[in-house]
C-alpha cells in the first residue's frame, strides 16, 4: 500500500483472565505489515497474569495502550470502552484468543481506501482445534461474498444466520459509522453482536475479502476457561430482561424482533431503507419458522399441562 499519509487504525482488545492465550493474539497484531495502528487493551479486572503480560508488551511497543478497569464492566461495556478510547480513522475489535495473518490490517484498509462506498470489511476465517487442525472454515465467496450485495440481501442473511454474516462483527469499520451505529446502546441480550451487524448491514455496504486472514482459537470447556460468557459478573451485567414466551421460540424470535426494531429506530438507516425491511424480515421468519413458531410444531398436549404455564 502506498499513501501520502497512512490513516491510523485503532484496534480495541477487551480482555479478562486470558493469560493462557493473549500472547499469541498480541504477537500477531504487533507484527502486522501495516504499522500505523494503535492497540487499546482494556483489562476488565483480570485476576491471573493478564495484567503483567499486557504491561510487558506495552513497554516494548509504544503503539499499545493498556488500561485496567477498576471495576468489571461486563463484555458489552468493555467493548464499548475500547471504542470510546479510539482515535483512528478506522476501527476494529480483536478477540483475545484469536490471531491474525500479518497482512490482515493492510488488506482490510486497502479495501476500505479503494471502496469509499463500503463502510465495513471482513475476511474469510478458520476456527482451529487445539492441535492446529481446522474445525471449521468459512469463506466469503459465492453467496457469502457481500461486496456487491444490496443492503437488504445482507440484512436478510444476517437474520437467517445460516450464512454466518454475524461474523462481520469482527471486521474493520470506518470509525464514524461504527460510532454512529452505537450512538444508541445495544440491548444486553444474547445475540447482541448479531443485532449490531444487522443494523450495520442497512447502514453501509460490506466488503468481503475471500482470503483467510483471521484465525479463531479453540473453544475451552475446562475449569480454566474464564471468558466473559461463563463468568458470574458477565451473567449479572448482561442477563436479558426476564420475559416468559409461551408460543414463540424465545431466542430466535426475539433476535429477529430486536434486529427489526433496531433497524427501524436507527439514526444511521435512512427512512426509505427502513421501509424496505418487511420483505427480508418476512423471509427470515419463514426460513426459521420451526424455531420461531416452535410451539405449533411440537405436541399440543403440553399446552394443557399446568407445568407448562408455571415456568
Amino acid at each position: 500500500m502506498h499513501y501520502m499519509k497512512k490513516p491510523l487504525v485503532s484496534i480495541g482488545l477487551p480482555t479478562f483472565n486470558r493469560a493462557h492465550c493473549i500472547r499469541k493474539c498480541l504477537d500477531s497484531l504487533i507484527t502486522q505489515t501495516y504499522p500505523h495502528i494503535e492497540l487499546i487493551i482494556s483489562d476488565d479486572g483480570s485476576t491471573d497474569e493478564t495484567q503483567a503480560i499486557c504491561e510487558a508488551y506495552a513497554k516494548k511497543d509504544s503503539r499499545i495502550r493498556y488500561i485496567r478497569q477498576a471495576r468489571n464492566q461486563g463484555l458489552i461495556g468493555n467493548f464499548y470502552f475500547t471504542l470510546s478510547q479510539a482515535t483512528g480513522e478506522y476501527f476494529g475489535w480483536a478477540v483475545d484468543d484469536d490471531w491474525f495473518h500479518p497482512s490482515y490490517v493492510e488488506k482490510h484498509i486497502e479495501a476500505l481506501e479503494q471502496n469509499p462506498h463500503h463502510g465495513a470489511v471482513g475476511c474469510s476465517y478458520q476456527r482451529l482445534y487445539g492441535n492446529g487442525e481446522i474445525e471449521e472454515e468459512v469463506l466469503l465467496t459465492g453467496e457469502r461474498n457481500m461486496t456487491h450485495q444490496s443492503y437488504y440481501q445482507v440484512f436478510a442473511k444476517v437474520l437467517q444466520k445460516k450464512y454466518r454474516m454475524q461474523y462481520m462483527f469482527h471486521g474493520i469499520y470506518r470509525s464514524a459509522i461504527i460510532r454512529g451505529v452505537l450512538g444508541h446502546p445495544l440491548p444486553r441480550t444474547k445475540g447482541w453482536d448479531c443485532i449490531l451487524v444487522s443494523e450495520l448491514a442497512l447502514a453501509t455496504h460490506f466488503y468481503s475479502i475471500p482470503e483467510v486472514l483471521h484465525y479463531f482459537g479453540p473453544r475451552r470447556e475446562d475449569a480454566y476457561d474464564m471468558n466473559y460468557y461463563r463468568s458470574p459478573r458477565y451473567l449479572e451485567l448482561n442477563r436479558p430482561a426476564g420475559r416468559k414466551t409461551y408460543f414463540f421460540g424465545n431466542t430466535h424470535a426475539h433476535l429477529v424482533y430486536r434486529c427489526a426494531m433496531r433497524a427501524l429506530t436507527s439514526p444511521m438507516v435512512p427512512l426509505k431503507r427502513k421501509l424496505g425491511i418487511v420483505i427480508p424480515v418476512s423471509a427470515a421468519i419463514f426460513a426459521q419458522r420451526k424455531k420461531i413458531f416452535g410451539f405449533f410444531y411440537a405436541s399440543p398436549k403440553r399446552f394443557f399441562k399446568k407445568e407448562y404455564w408455571r415456568r
